[in-house]
């Protein structure tokens, strides 16, 4: 997660440029893991032995698609946020 949030800033050095962007790369890390997850439970929805399993598998893709859209959210209001940030950065030289 550190080299990720060093590449989101871009190099500066402000403290809050630096704040942002590791807040972005957590964000950015959860979606993945909930897009993971979605992948792993399609995958199984593929494979559904019987109609129950499918059934819960679909619930389950539910619950997952609106934790999908609540991470896609977060991951683009914070990169909002970190351009923000580097726009109104004071580098210190």
């Amino acid at each position: 997660m550190d080299m990720l949030s060093r590449q989101l800033a871009g190099g500066s050095n402000d403290c809050w440029v630096d704040e942002a962007a590791r807040y972005a790369a957590e964000n950015f890390l959860y979606l993945e893991r909930v897009k993971t997850k979605k992948a792993e439970v399609l995958e199984s929805l593929l494979t559904a032995a019987s109609t129950e399993d499918f059934q819960q598998g679909a619930r389950e893709l539910a619950k997952i698609e609106s934790y999908e859209r609540k991470a896609r959210s977060r991951w683009k209001r914070s990169q909002r946020d970190l351009e923000a940030r580097k726009a109104t950065a004071i580098e210190v030289v």
